[in-house]
């Protein structure tokens, strides 16, 4: 029955549940354990209620530095990224050795930071080696490992994310996939300093909320421009354009939140001054008002 369940569940999963009509505005509607789950996910991410953690280990990546074969696909609920290859993980105070799966987007950010939510959050998700796949994964409390990544505001874009960026418009309708006509690599997808994050257990963030996740959220950000980031808001889910694809935060209740402090001095990856991230924010909330 449990695998039945899980099966059930990774039909919903992240990257985008295609067997169930279910949207980010109507979340009050999930399953139970999405509404009742004693570890749900996103979080805010406050580093008063955080547990100091300088012991975790660094992270070591396999394959995330190689080119990629990759191709995108309009799941109806968010762009998915896959990759020919299986790229891993291990390290970071992460319990096992995990194996990527895919990427996804959330526009504007699910997790937040003291309250504040960042324009779009990457999840590169991962199932544990040893399961061998993600279903099998899901079935248990530390099968899923996602490293979650915020997007800063920028008025340049980002060059290494614009392979991406240029074919969004090509999986506009839902359900649409294309092959990148350049390869890419998953460390494109990380803050250049990965020694500085928050680590929590949790869920996946859409139905059914399978709660098997080992979260690592990096406090160091990559810059992209507004222009990139509001051509994810073309996508469409077949009733209409996919403005928003965020969950909103969770009560931690019980869970203890670790931060890993990075002994790098701290960087949002972005060159802004101060006055001019003031004014690119400015104007981002300025338009979504306007639309």
């Amino acid at each position: 029955m449990t695998q039945v369940c899980i099966l059930l569940g990774i039909l919903f999963l992240v990257s985008g549940g295609l067997a169930h009509r279910w949207d980010h505005t109507h979340q009050h509607e999930w399953p139970e354990i999405c509404l009742k789950g004693k570890r749900q996910s996103p979080i805010d991410l406050n580093p008063k209620l955080a547990v100091e953690q300088q012991s975790f280990e660094k992270f070591h990546f396999s394959d995330y530095s190689t080119d990629q074969k990759a191709f995108v696909k309009n799941t109806g609920h968010s762009v998915e990224l896959r990759t020919d290859n299986t790229p891993k993980v291990w390290g970071g105070g992460l319990p096992k050795e995990y194996t990527f799966d895919h990427l996804h987007f959330h526009w504007q950010s699910e997790h937040t930071l003291k309250g504040y939510r960042y324009p779009l959050e990457v999840h590169l998700v991962h199932y544990a080696t040893e399961y061998k796949n993600l279903i099998n994964a899901l079935n248990y409390g530390d099968g899923i490992a996602v490293l979650g990544v915020f997007y800063d505001l920028s008025p340049d874009d980002d060059p290494e994310f614009e392979p991406l960026a240029k074919v969004i418009e090509h999986v506009e309708n839902n359900h649409n996939s294309f092959h990148l006509n350049e390869p890419i690599q998953l460390r494109s997808f990380l803050p250049r300093d990965v020694a500085g994050f928050y680590r929590y257990e949790g869920s996946l963030t859409t139905p059914n909320c399978t709660e098997a996740v080992i979260w690592t959220m990096f406090t160091n950000t990559i810059p992209i421009s507004l222009d990139q980031v509001k051509r994810f808001e073309a996508i469409g889910t077949g009733s209409g354009k996919l403005k928003v694809n965020y969950r909103t935060v969770k009560d931690i209740g019980k869970r203890k939140l670790y931060h890993k402090i990075s002994p790098m001095p701290h960087n949002h990856s972005s060159k802004l001054k101060h006055v001019q991230m003031l004014t690119v924010i400015a104007v981002f909330f300025s338009l979504r008002i306007l639309l």
